[in-house]
């Protein structure tokens, strides 16, 4: 029910809006993956992250995509600009990485790289997913958890 002119009353153009829009759904994903810190043990924190970033990419897939697959310049520039979201998102995956190698879980090693290997696996996967690779988001789950205890495994 909002005018396209009345929204620059709030905004001083498309660019600003855009970024609060990213900002809005950055926090909405921040929020849940805060929820798997109640997880009893740091495999399974790190686990429940990952399943979040899961369930968030299919229920939310427009957002899924303004946060991981949209290109930086049509996000309206870098991390610095949306006010570090993404990078404070990721920073929580680094952080159940790091636990999870302080407690014996993986290996002891560098906890971002070990992050952004996880990141890129679950990225892809849920890329495949929307390009109608499996048969049903069910069938996408069970693929997913999979993979994510094969590479877990590995990096013990």
């Amino acid at each position: 029910g909002v005018t396209a002119p009345a929204l620059y009353w709030h905004f001083a153009d498309k660019e600003a809006l855009v970024r609060e829009v990213g900002r809005e759904v950055a926090r909405l994903f921040k929020d849940r993956m805060l929820e798997a810190i109640a997880v009893p043990n740091p495999e399974a924190r790190l686990r429940r992250t990952l399943e979040v970033f899961r369930t968030f990419a299919i229920a939310h897939p427009a957002y899924f995509h303004m946060l991981f697959v949209r290109p930086p310049e049509s996000r309206g520039g870098r991390e610095a600009r949306d006010g570090g979201a993404r990078a404070t998102v990721f920073q929580l995956l680094i952080d159940r990485v790091a636990e999870c190698m302080r407690d014996g879980s993986l290996a002891d090693g560098n906890a971002e790289s070990v992050a952004m290997t996880l990141a890129a696996l679950v990225q892809g996967l849920v890329v495949l997913n929307r390009r109608g690779r499996f048969a049903s988001d069910t069938a996408f789950a069970e693929f997913f958890d999979l993979s994510v205890d094969r590479l877990i495994k590995g990096l013990r």
